[in-house]
């Protein structure tokens, strides 16, 4: 039963959240360059006082232009990569362990399941029902008929009544728009 349970957690981690070792990968590849560069430039100037000279007074004009906006595209790139190496990457999804099954769901599909409970509760169609799943909250927006007023706290209970079911712990937040549309 142990072993089904850490096979379930390890699974369930890998399907969760995306691989980050590309980007550190790709992050430490470019550090090892500009590393390697700097070190051959730095011995390069060292050695031959030409070249010293040439380095200093090269970049005058539309060169130090260019030369800038290289840097900074490289910075740029550099800070995104690192930060992508570095940053977890968690994927739209749910996960739970029962006695002896896994149970991974998509975001949009709780997303969907809590806004069909809202039109079916609140007795209205289903495309005047938006749902948005994040990390640990559920916003349910809701546009009624116009001149047919909605239950929030009806709403809000049948979205919970979705997330309870399926063992989920969010806190559901409805909407009710101002503006209704005619029906």
């Amino acid at each position: 039963m142990k072993e089904k349970a850490r096979v379930y957690r390890r699974v369930l981690r890998r399907e969760t959240h995306s691989s980050r070792t590309t980007s550190a990968v790709v992050a430490v590849a470019v550090l090892v360059v500009l590393i390697v560069v700097g070190i051959g430039v730095m011995a390069w100037s060292v050695l031959d006082v030409g070249v010293a000279h040439h380095l200093v007074t090269y970049p005058t004009g539309a060169g130090l232009g260019t030369l800038v906006a290289v840097g900074c595209v490289a910075v740029l790139l550099a800070v995104m990569f690192l930060a992508a190496g570095v940053l977890p990457g968690r994927r739209p999804r749910r996960a739970r362990t029962l006695a002896e099954h896994a149970l991974l769901v998509d975001d949009g599909l709780l997303a969907d399941a809590a806004a069909d409970a809202v039109a079916s509760r609140c007795g209205i169609d289903r495309a005047q029902v938006s749902a948005v799943v994040g990390r640990r909250r559920v916003r349910v927006e809701i546009v009624p008929t116009s001149g047919v007023a909605v239950d929030e706290e009806s709403a809000r209970q049948a979205a919970l009544r979705v997330f309870d079911e399926l063992g989920f712990v969010v806190e559901p937040t409805v909407v009710v728009r101002d503006r209704g549309i005619v029906g």
